[in-house]
């Protein structure tokens, strides 16, 4: 069966008789499945109507023809290296699935399984089923493509995507998930448990609790790097029924310590300027006020002989409002209003 064989060979006197009862050919030729008969050497000596209809023959065109001859050919040597090892194994029964030429040309794809017969004890040869699986193979490749797209999307997102179990063990995660929390690989990631990834490990019931309805949820989550640093997510998650039946967990976690800290620096900003434009009103009034005590001080300078004693009291009373002057100029520079301009002092003069 392992040798190439022309389509032009055939083998002598290759057509024998089913011996059948009357009841089962008549199951036989009328079966939707292929249902054919090989002598030792792989040549057709029955193919029921089904499988010529299948392969696009008749019957008598099929019968006396090597069966390798309409396996196409990137399957040929991997067909009939199978059936030689079944035969020379002693191997009852086998499944094989490989690519067919019909007459037309077209390809199909064939699953059949393959029996060994005997007569009088000894091996006389294979029978097959056989079953056209061409939609079923094209329904496969499309599942498969669709879970390669699938698993591309997920091992290629920006954000760390998991599902983990009740208990806690960590069935899935991207790569993603395991560079944001600082560990070599996924699969380093998922030799951990759900509570090791947590500041408290005990927050993980809450957590649970929350998750558990079967709705999307979000929480912002304390959770560690590998080297215990910690790492502020915001999880959105639900629960799932796992293949097994039980209950998990799939989710999407994204790492919000920066913004978290620029969030915390903006709230800050926002306070110092509430601040500020409080301190300008304030400067403001106070400077009005301080205005009316520097220009009555002025004019009782004025008015005041220079020996007079009430003169230097006068004196006193601008000198204090244009210290104070001075303050809510610094104050306003403070809230922004105005600008500072430093001078250069000397500290022993100044510090009596």
């Amino acid at each position: 069966m392992v040798r190439q064989i022309s389509e032009e060979q055939r083998a002598p006197d290759c057509t024998v008789t089913l011996d059948t009862t009357s009841g089962l050919r008549h199951i036989v030729e009328y079966a939707q499945d292929l249902i054919y008969y090989c002598d030792l050497e792989g040549y057709f000596t029955y193919v029921n109507p089904a499988g010529a209809r299948v392969m696009g023959y008749d019957e008598r065109e099929l019968v006396g023809r090597h069966f390798v001859n309409f396996v196409h050919p990137d399957y040929r040597a991997v067909a009939g290296e199978f059936y030689r090892q079944q035969i020379e194994q002693g191997t009852p029964s086998t499944y094989l699935e490989f690519v067919a030429a019909r007459k037309d040309g077209t390809l199909i794809w064939i699953g059949q399984h393959v029996q060994l017969v005997y007569e009088d004890g000894r091996l006389s040869g294979v029978h097959g089923i056989a079953r056209d699986i061409t939609h079923q193979k094209s329904i496969e490749e499309k599942l498969r493509r669709s879970e390669a797209s699938y698993r591309s999307l997920i091992h290629g997102a920006a954000y760390g995507i998991y599902r983990a179990t009740l208990a806690g063990a960590i069935l899935d995660a991207n790569p993603a998930l395991a560079r944001m929390l600082g560990y070599d690989s996924a699969a380093d990631l998922m030799s951990r448990r759900m509570t090791d990834l947590y500041q408290r490990p005990e927050d993980r019931d809450a957590v649970i609790a929350r998750f558990g309805g079967g709705e999307h949820a979000s929480a912002d989550l304390r959770w560690k790097r590998k080297d215990g640093s910690p790492i502020l997510v915001h999880v959105s998650a639900r629960a799932i029924e796992l293949e097994d039946g039980g209950t998990g967990f799939e989710g999407i976690a994204e790492d919000i310590t920066e913004r978290r800290a620029l969030e915390d620096q903006l709230r800050r900003a926002q306070r110092m300027e509430a601040i500020a434009r409080l301190a300008r009103g304030i400067a403001h009034d106070f400077n009005n006020v301080l205005a009316a005590i520097i220009g009555s001080g002025d004019l009782m300078e004025l008015e005041l002989h220079e020996d007079d004693p009430a003169r230097a009291e006068a004196t006193e009373i601008r000198k204090a409002a244009e210290r104070g002057a001075a303050l809510t100029h610094q104050l306003l520079a403070f809230a922004r209003s105005q600008a500072l301009t430093p001078q250069v002092i000397d500290l022993d003069a100044a510090v009596p």
